[in-house]
């Protein structure tokens, strides 16, 4: 039944992450051949600053709440989203505070403004915390891959519409509120809730105790991440940084499209046998070794036919992307490791 049950999860979650994959993959084909580098400079910049704040805004409360399966109460989701909603009001403050000093850092001026708007996603995202986290607790993948697609859809057609019309970095920036705000109202659409302000000790210690451990791993991987963009940005300017941005998207492709949402989907199974410990060391084992039979090949593929990918997809006005690109897709296979083995912990 645990066999059955994940290979179930795990197939649904990767084929909704294909699908979304792939409205991404054609959008920013479209977006490299309307816009330029140095507006993916300046959106690497904006949203890496939103990225890195924005790991201490779930707090890992969404795990927390997983882990404990059955188990879970009404309190512990009402008292896990009015901990979100003070989360996210402190960070959305502190975006719009750093956004000025962060440009400035990196002499790039349009980067503030690009930085407090896509701050917004702080906001609107909270909203779909308690029906995301039941579904997940749930095994409802299916319920789950609809807010997820209707959000990739939203991006890629508010993303273009204004890459069309001359909106720059900015069509970048509304594409990625638009479909948070569309995620967020489908999930309430799908799994409606009741929700009650809350902040009892006897809930919150438990929570925040299992979550601490979360938010550390999670800031050292972000910036174990993106320390790259930060400093390619620093050193090299906006323009170097979307060549740079634009090959690490294509190049973690192959493992985006796998080790990732495996990993996702593998978490709540795993939870479920965590008292087993020689079913969770099979059960995890033989799922890695499913995951590294289709990522390797895929990788190595992309890193061969970068000069290929690069002429033909994004135009000779990008051939500067096609050593990253070589490169980030060896980068990608390891990383691979990192993202599935995450579920582990």
């Amino acid at each position: 039944m645990f066999r059955a049950r994940t290979a179930q999860n795990v197939a649904i979650n990767v084929a909704l992450q294909w699908l979304n994959r792939f409205l991404g993959v054609v959008t920013k084909i479209v977006l490299v051949r309307l816009l330029f580098p140095n507006d993916f400079g300046v959106y690497a910049l904006a949203s890496g600053l939103i990225g890195f704040v924005g790991t201490f805004g779930n707090f890992g409360l969404d795990y927390a709440i997983v882990q404990k399966d059955d188990k879970a109460t009404q309190e512990d989701y009402d008292v896990g989203m009015s901990l979100r909603i003070l989360i996210a009001i402190g960070l959305f403050v502190v975006s719009l505070v750093v956004a000025g000093p962060w440009a400035s850092l990196f002499d790039a001026p349009s980067v503030g403004p690009a930085t407090q708007v896509l701050a917004l996603v702080y906001l609107l995202g909270i909203w779909s915390f308690v029906p995301s986290t039941r579904l997940v607790t749930e095994l409802r993948y299916r319920a789950i891959a609809v807010p997820s697609l209707a959000a990739q859809i939203a991006n890629t057609i508010v993303s273009i519409v204004l890459a069309f019309d001359g909106f720059g970095v900015w069509a970048l920036v509304w594409g990625v509120v638009a479909s948070s705000a569309i995620s967020t109202v489908v999930y309430w659409v799908i799994h409606p809730w009741h929700f009650r302000f809350s902040l009892r000790r006897k809930v919150v210690v438990p929570l925040v105790k299992y979550a601490q451990h979360l938010i550390s791993a999670a800031v050292l991987a972000f910036l174990i991440t993106n320390i790259d963009n930060f400093t390619v940005g620093y050193i090299w300017k906006t323009t170097q940084l979307g060549f740079y941005s634009v090959a690490y998207a294509y190049g973690y492709l192959p493992v985006s499209l796998f080790s990732g949402p495996a990993g996702q989907a593998f978490f709540p199974s795993l939870t479920k046998i965590q008292g087993d410990l020689d079913q969770l060391r099979r059960g995890f084992l033989e799922g890695f070794g499913y995951a590294m039979a289709i990522i390797a090949p895929s990788a190595i593929g992309m890193a061969v036919m970068s000069p290929e990918i690069v002429n033909i997809l994004f135009g000779p006005n990008w051939a500067a992307a096609t050593l990253p690109l070589l490169i980030l897709s060896f980068y990608g296979l390891f990383r691979a490791i990192v993202d599935f083995s995450s579920s582990l912990f």
